[in-house]
């Protein structure tokens, strides 16, 4: 096929990785090697195949690697054309065992620091193996979990006044306490879930992160309004955290989905990590 004018050909490889070499990956090269740069592994959102929710994964991929560094994208056990989850294991514990294998892998070829980048599910399990792995070091988070605050649920109020009157606040009050209700009773019957999506608690999370940046992983956090009381101010995870301040980098997206379907949100999102991730690895 003939290229079209300033289009650059990208070399990427089809890999088989793990240690029985059922996890299928693909490593896009950059042209520009430089053994500073970390290289970035994408993580599956939830379920989806490695190319992540309309190519994100393939698009922001050639991106970065456009700008010097490598990326690997991959299907963890189960996902995508990656073989069955082996053993007795929980998704999450499977999708910590792949991650590392796929890093001791791409290790045999100096790759010895990485970048984790998930969305939803995928960014849980970029925290879950930074947590475990110094080689981490970085992590990029879309629609990680928060915690509603005070001040996010005033802001929801105010927002639902201006868009639909006072009879539309007294029912989201109603429904907020009807949540709230509901959340206390699901924390008595707590389940990991298929995919492992329910929040863990506040403490718990705060550890995890305040023991990354202790270690001197960067982190970039990125919400979606989707996320609606849980986050729905850029301020809200230092509401949460103030000791994460000036520490962690946050960004948040109030007119995107989750998924970041909208062609603008996912050209804006594309921009955010590829200009965070130059000034976090210059």
């Amino acid at each position: 096929m003939q290229n079209t004018p300033g289009f650059k050909p990208f070399a990427e490889h089809v890999l088989g990785l793990g240690e029985s070499r059922n996890l299928v990956a693909i490593k896009t090269e950059t042209d520009r090697p430089d053994p500073v740069k970390p290289t970035v592994l994408m993580l599956n959102a939830g379920v989806l195949h490695r190319v992540g929710p309309r190519r994100l994964h393939v698009l922001l991929g050639r991106d970065l690697s456009a700008r010097g560094f490598p990326t690997c994208r991959v299907d963890l056990s189960g996902i995508g054309d990656s073989g069955p989850i082996s053993g007795n294991i929980s998704f999450r514990e499977s999708a910590v065992a792949d991650t590392r294998a796929v890093m001791d892998d791409l290790a045999r070829n100096d790759a010895d620091r990485f970048v984790l980048f998930g969305l939803c599910a995928g960014a849980d399990n970029s925290l879950a193996v930074a947590a475990k792995d110094p080689r981490v070091a970085a992590v990029i988070l879309l629609d990680a979990h928060s915690y509603p605050t005070k001040r996010a649920q005033v802001r929801q109020l105010l927002q639902r006044a201006a868009q639909s009157g006072f009879l539309a606040v007294v029912r989201s009050a109603a429904g907020m306490a009807f949540r709230l209700l509901a959340k206390a009773v699901r924390s008595k019957h707590k389940s990991d879930g298929p995919m492992g999506r329910f929040p863990p608690p506040q403490a718990e999370f705060r550890k995890v992160l305040v023991d990354l940046v202790e270690r001197g992983t960067k982190v970039l956090f990125v919400y979606s309004a989707t996320m609606q009381v849980r986050f729905n101010h850029k301020e809200q995870l230092f509401e949460l955290f103030p000791e994460l301040r000036g520490r962690v980098d946050v960004e948040y997206f109030g007119d995107s989905d989750h998924a970041f379907t909208e062609a603008a949100s996912q050209k804006r999102l594309m921009a955010t990590v590829t200009d965070w991730m130059a000034r976090a690895f210059p």
